[in-house]
């Protein structure tokens, strides 16, 4: 425990510049796979990406009268005639949907490091329903977060050993950076520079949250990512997290909306001018990434492959037992700027 209170930066709402980028969908788009931050060149930014959707099933079970017609359809069909075929003992056709995404820190030309980075997904349902008149709430088909990765408690992230050069300065302080990032301003030209290697690493968590709602299941996931503020290296550079939807068996075809708010702890001005850009006006938000559970492929790495095709190893058909720790082993150690 004591470990964990020594990472425990507080985190300020205030850079919420990360959801001021902007990504607008298509008309029709849906899984756009940039979720934050590609607009931006140059800035401190969050650049969120989708990297696996995978619509599916809580755990569909085949009866043995069942199975010999299964082995002779591929997914497409298997998935399109889940009702007729997946009536076994303790079959569960509660429609699930597995959403993996990647968090890239991006220093900037400044080459600064993140302190804290917070997200907050927030699922609701999208689109036309019928029984539904138009204005009214659908709140009772959100899809609920069941599992995370990663959760609460905090788990590390890896230890990559990164060199860091610290400068002592005469009038500016000492700061921090990190190869290959590194620049001396005019103030710092006469500064000494010092190397170190150091264990970047950074403590990540997830917890469902209920936004705009009192009752019912969870609506909404929220990650923290934090430093070791002993060392100051900052946010490791990428992380992955996963998220598993369990959707109403009744609402299984409707589409549902992930909209994205990111608020980081970068640096006393980069905090400052983001609070002006809110207070005058000027930030804008992205659109909500739009999925739609009909579609007969699924995303890997970003790319649209057709269910038949998927190779990531996840079975659709019972998403409930998909093992999301495994995607948390993709992140990397090194430390932002």
């Amino acid at each position: 425990m004591a470990d964990i209170l020594s990472f425990n930066v507080p985190l300020v709402a205030s850079n919420s510049e990360a959801a001021s980028y902007k990504v607008h969908n298509e008309p029709g788009e849906v899984h756009r796979p940039y979720i934050t931050g590609t607009d931006q060149d140059g800035a401190t930014i969050v650049q969120g990406h989708l990297v696996h959707t995978i619509h599916g099933f809580h755990s569909a079970c085949f009866p043995s009268s069942a199975r010999a017609l299964v082995s002779t359809l591929d997914a497409n069909d298997q998935f399109s005639r889940i009702d007729e075929l997946a009536t076994g003992r303790g079959s569960n056709l509660t429609p699930c949907t597995l959403i993996v995404m990647r968090w890239d820190m991006i220093p900037g030309r400044a080459s600064r490091r993140f302190r804290s980075v917070q997200i907050d997904l927030i699922f609701s349902a999208y689109g036309p329903r019928r029984g539904v008149a138009p204005g009214a709430s659908m709140s009772h088909l959100d899809p609920v977060p069941k599992k995370l990765a990663p959760a609460t408690p905090p788990v590390r992230g890896q230890l990559i050993p990164t060199k860091v050069v610290k400068k002592t300065g005469f009038s500016g302080g000492p700061t921090i950076g990190y190869e290959p990032f590194v620049s001396v301003s005019g103030e710092y030209s006469r500064d000494r520079e010092v190397e170190a290697l150091y264990d970047t690493s950074c403590w990540i968590s997830g917890r469902p949250r209920h936004v705009g709602r009192g009752t019912g299941g969870a609506n909404a996931v929220r990650f923290t990512f934090v430093e070791n503020e002993a060392l100051g290296t900052g946010v490791q550079k990428t992380v992955f997290t996963a998220v598993l939807l369990q959707r109403e068996e009744r609402d299984a075809d409707g589409q549902f909306a992930m909209k994205v708010k990111v608020n980081s702890k970068v640096d006393w001005f980069q905090d400052k001018k983001t609070k002006i850009r809110d207070a005058v006006g000027l930030t804008e938000r992205d659109h909500p990434v739009i999925f739609d559970p009909t579609v007969s492929y699924v995303v890997e790495e970003g790319e649209r492959v057709e269910r038949r095709d998927a190779k990531s190893g996840v079975d659709w058909r019972r998403l409930w037992h998909a093992d999301l720790g495994r995607f948390l082993e993709q992140n990397e150690g090194n430390a932002t700027h």
